[in-house]
C-alpha cells in the first residue's frame, strides 16, 4: 500500500494534523481485522489543491452508496435546486359533457417522489393526489368515462433494473426499478404472522396495496433474532416471487417491503378504482403504453408536481434511497438531449463530471446510486466530485447543507455518536457486505476539508470497522 501525508498550512496545528493523521493511517494498515483489506483515502482543503492526506488514493474500490454523490451533484447542477417532476393527466378528446366520450391519459414524467412515504407533507398520503384528480374532473362536470384509462410510461425505456444488480436485491424495496411513472416508493408492504416458537412456518396475512395476479410462495421461518432477514426473489415485472430468510418469531404483525412489479399499472388500477367509488363510473381498461406515438392528447385536466429537486436529494442523503439515484441518473440522461437509457445516462454522467475536471476513463460506473458491485472508483475522484461541488457549482451551500450531521442525522445518525466528531463532520454513508465507505465535509467553514475514505474486503464483522474508522474520524477533525 502507498502512504502520503503532507503538510498544508506552515502552521504548528497542521503539522500536529498531520502527524495525527500518518499516525491513525499507519495503524488502519496494520491493524489486524483491515491487514489484508483494502483501504482508499483522500483529503483535501475544498479551496485549493494542498493534499493533507491520502493512503492508495487513485485506486479503484467499491464505494457502494457514496457513489450518490456523483449522481445527486450532477443532477443539482444541471436541473438547478428548485427543478419539480411532473404527472400530467390528460383527455384524449377536446371535448367534455357528462358522458365524456374518450380515454384518459396519465403521463409519467419520471417523477420518482409521486406518493411517497418520505414526503407525507407534501402530497399529505399515498393518494391524495389522485383525489385532486377527482376534483379536477368533476369541476368539468364529468360523471363516466367511456374509454380507457391509459398510462403513458415511454420516458424511460423498459430497464428499469440494472443488469449488474444481485439477485438477492432486486425483488426487495431497495433494489425497485425506475419507471416513467414510479408510485409509492415503487414499493408495497407483506405482512405475516410468526408462531411463538422459532423455526416454524410463518403466514401472511396482507398486502398493501394490493398487486393483482401475484402468486407468492412464503419459505420465511420463525427465529429467535429480533431483524428482518427475509428476502424476495422475483424478477422486475415478475408475476411470481419466492421469499425465504427469517422475521422474528412471536408476532402478530411483522412487514417488510417488496419491488413494486409495475408501479405505473398498479397507479391506474388504483385511480380506476377512486373514481368508481366517486360516482365517476370508467368503463374502459387500463392500459400501459410504452410508444407514446400511440397517443393522442386532447386536454390537460390536472398536474402533479413533486417536491423540489434540493429536498428529493437531501432526503436522498439522509436515506440513501437507491429509487430516487436511479431516476435522477436516467434525468441527467435526458438532460444531455438524448434518450434516458441506462446507457445514456452513465454517459450523460461521465460527461458532466469530465468537464468539471474528472478523469472519465478512471471511472467505472454501473448505475446511479452504488449497488451494483461493478462500480469503482477511487477516494480522489471522490473528493474531487466534492470539491467542485462545494466550490465550483452554482449550488454549492446548498448540496454542502444536504448531507446528513455525524452522530446527529440520517444514516450517519450513530457514527462518531459521542466522540469527538459527533457534529462536526456532513456525511454519505456507503455500505453492503465487505464494503464500508464514507465521503463527506468537515463541518468549519473557514477551511473545509473535503475526504473519502473506504474500506473493502474485510473479513469480521462490520461494527468493528466502523469503530475503527469512528476513531480515525477523530483525528481528521481536530
Amino acid at each position: 500500500m502507498s502512504f502520503h501525508c503532507k503538510q498544508s498550512r506552515n502552521s504548528t496545528h497542521n503539522q500536529l494534523k498531520i502527524s495525527s493523521l500518518e499516525k491513525e493511517l499507519q495503524k488502519l494498515k496494520t491493524d489486524s481485522l483491515l491487514k489484508h483489506a483494502s483501504i482508499g483515502f483522500y483529503a483535501d482543503y475544498v479551496k485549493n489543491s494542498d493534499t493533507l492526506a491520502r493512503l492508495n488514493a487513485g485506486k479503484n474500490m467499491s464505494p457502494a452508496s457514496v457513489l450518490k454523490l456523483f449522481t445527486t451533484g450532477a443532477a443539482l447542477d444541471l436541473l438547478g435546486k428548485n427543478h419539480r417532476f411532473s404527472t400530467t393527466l390528460y383527455s384524449s378528446s377536446e371535448n367534455f359533457d357528462s358522458d365524456y366520450h374518450g380515454d384518459l391519459i396519465i403521463r409519467g414524467g419520471g417523477d420518482l417522489a409521486l406518493g411517497s412515504r418520505m414526503f407525507r407533507k407534501h402530497y399529505y398520503s399515498p393518494e391524495s393526489f389522485l383525489a385532486e384528480w377527482i376534483d379536477s374532473l368533476k369541476a368539468k362536470g364529468i360523471t363516466s368515462v367511456k374509454g380507457n384509462l391509459i398510462v403513458d410510461v415511454s420516458i424511460f425505456d423498459e430497464m428499469g433494473v440494472p443488469g449488474t444488480w444481485p439477485w438477492e436485491d432486486i425483488g426487495n424495496y431497495y433494489g425497485a426499478g425506475v419507471s416513467g411513472l414510479s408510485y409509492r416508493d415503487n414499493s408495497y408492504k407483506i405482512i405475516f404472522s410468526s408462531p411463538s416458537t422459532a423455526g416454524k412456518r410463518t403466514d401472511i396475512i396482507d398486502i398493501k396495496p394490493e398487486i393483482r395476479g401475484m402468486d407468492i410462495t412464503n419459505y420465511v421461518r420463525s427465529s429467535n433474532e429480533q431483524a428482518d432477514k427475509a428476502y424476495i426473489y422475483a424478477a422486475p415485472d415478475a408475476k411470481s416471487i419466492k421469499i425465504r430468510g427469517t422475521i422474528p418469531k412471536n408476532r402478530s404483525r411483522f412487514s417488510i417491503r417488496g419491488a413494486m412489479p409495475n408501479p405505473g399499472l398498479q397507479l391506474g388500477r388504483n385511480f380506476k378504482k377512486l373514481l368508481n367509488a366517486n360516482n365517476i363510473r370508467c368503463s374502459g381498461d387500463v392500459q400501459l403504453v410504452k410508444q407514446p406515438d400511440k397517443l393522442q392528447y386532447g386536454k390537460e385536466i390536472a398536474v402533479t408536481k413533486s417536491p423540489k429537486l434540493i429536498e428529493i436529494i437531501r432526503k436522498t442523503h439522509y436515506s440513501s434511497v437507491n429509487l430516487f439515484a436511479e431516476h435522477l441518473l436516467r434525468h441527467i440522461g435526458l438532460s444531455s438531449g438524448k434518450s434516458a437509457s441506462l446507457e445514456n445516462s452513465i454517459k450523460a454522467l461521465k460527461v458532466f463530471w469530465e468537464s468539471n475536471g474528472l478523469n472519465p476513463h478512471e471511472m467505472m460506473i454501473y448505475d446511479g446510486c452504488g449497488l451494483s458491485r461493478f462500480n469503482a472508483v477511487s477516494a480522489r475522484q471522490v473528493v474531487e466530485a466534492l470539491k467542485y461541488m462545494h466550490s465550483g457549482s452554482s449550488f454549492g451551500k446548498e448540496f454542502y447543507n444536504s448531507l446528513p450531521v455525524a452522530g446527529k442525522q440520517g444514516t450517519v445518525k450513530y457514527f462518531c455518536n459521542n466522540t469527538g466528531a459527533e457534529g462536526e463532520l456532513l456525511l454519505k454513508s456507503g455500505s453492503m457486505d465487505n464494503v464500508i465507505a464514507y465521503a463527506g465535509y468537515t463541518n468549519n467553514p473557514e477551511d473545509t476539508l473535503a475526504f473519502s475514505i473506504m474500506v473493502t474486503n474485510y473479513p469480521g464483522e462490520s461494527h468493528a470497522v466502523r469503530e475503527k474508522l469512528e476513531n480515525f474520524m477523530q483525528h481528521l477533525v481536530q
